[in-house]
């Protein structure tokens, strides 16, 4: 529930050419602000929305298919299509169609790093697909347009993660999409002068200046260089600390798993963040891993984040890492966790060079 200035205030596109929607939004359901946010997209004013703004204004039973002229359908109306959650995070291939041929005049399919693929619950009638995306055994559009009463809407689903968002193939592809939605084709895409984004660059700490006896705001010593092994490592079971962070989350620990995966944690969150998600977990929980209640038909309760969702079934992970399939028919209710699986004080024995040398160790993977 952002409080967003343009909340309350229709006029809010007053002077623009075009909107750009990236808000995380999903608890806001009240009917008025959803209306007043979509006021300037009925008036005339082209859109483009981006990754969170799928799962945003949502309201009643949004995890089955609205339907046409119904309360809860219509920020999904204005977007073209209905989604409810995604799957976890690793990379997807991105295949075009020729749909629209401007938007995909000249681009190539591609793979991304680690991103969420949103499911589709249903695709809407004047929606046009762009690009589709495959992730494992999992497919779902990507990217698409949309005609809504007759304004042009771009939508696309990736941008997880800053290394989407500053790749320039992910850049180009928006570019497109805003130039399309405004009906200036005839503009060329430009590259910035002068500037460059290295996908496996990472932030350096802050240097002393050159005083003497000065150290690091970050200080990097027993984590960089240093062999790591888990205390619960087994070798004999393939249980090996290196699948933490090699990639593949068939393999972590040896085991299924449990919370966000580790590898690229340098490139996706800040030093601060870092800090805050290890000394409060319960602050921020990552996207995609809330803890969700669900109490079935028969009274049994399980518990455990989301993992894939459809209208039929919802695939959901505990932290014990076992997998469990439920019947949408048989939930009878969902209830959020607010507090975060990861309990807190996890680092309370630490000291503050040894907590600044994890930081140092996540910045590595």
């Amino acid at each position: 529930k952002p409080p967003l200035p343009i909340f309350g205030k229709p006029d809010y596109a007053k002077g623009y050419d075009i909107i750009i929607h990236d808000e995380c939004a999903a608890g806001i359901s009240d009917a008025d602000t959803i209306a007043g946010v979509l006021e300037p997209h009925r008036k005339g004013v082209p859109g483009v929305n981006l990754h969170c703004a799928m799962h945003s204004y949502r309201s009643g039973d949004f995890r089955k298919p609205v339907k046409p002229g119904a309360d809860n359908a219509k920020w999904f109306e204005y977007i073209g299509l209905q989604s409810t959650g995604h799957g976890p995070q690793q990379p997807i291939e991105i295949r075009f169609e020729k749909n629209v041929s401007y938007i995909t005049k000249g681009v190539e399919n591609w793979t991304t790093q680690r991103e969420e693929l949103y499911n589709n619950l249903q695709v809407l009638p004047n929606a046009k697909v762009v690009a589709r995306g495959v992730q494992g055994n999992r497919k779902a559009v990507v990217a698409w347009t949309n005609d809504y009463n007759g304004t042009r809407v771009f939508s696309t689903s990736i941008g997880h993660n800053n290394v989407t968002v500053a790749d320039p193939r992910y850049l180009n592809l928006v570019a497109r999409g805003i130039l399309w939605a405004v009906k200036r084709e005839e503009m060329k895409v430009a590259k910035p002068k002068n500037e460059s984004f290295d996908l496996d660059s990472k932030p350096k700490p802050k240097s002393a200046g050159g005083k003497k006896n000065a150290k690091n705001s970050v200080p990097r010593n027993a984590a960089t260089g240093k062999k790591v092994t888990a205390s619960s490592e087994e070798s004999h079971k393939g249980n090996l600390a290196k699948h933490a962070v090699d990639g593949d989350p068939t393999t972590r620990d040896g085991q299924t798993p449990k919370g966000p995966h580790l590898a690229d944690i340098g490139k996706s969150y800040k030093t601060r963040e870092l800090i805050q998600s290890i000394l409060i977990p319960n602050a921020i929980v990552a996207q995609g891993f809330d803890t969700y209640s669900f109490t079935l038909e028969d009274n049994s309760v399980h518990l455990g984040f989301v993992m894939l969702e459809s209208a039929d079934t919802i695939s959901i992970r505990n932290a014990a890492g076992v997998a469990a399939e439920l019947p949408v028919k048989q939930i009878k209710k969902r209830e959020k966790i607010p507090t975060s699986s990861m309990p807190p004080g996890l680092v309370a024995g630490l000291t503050p060079e040894q907590l600044a040398d994890l930081l140092a160790y996540l910045d590595t993977i």
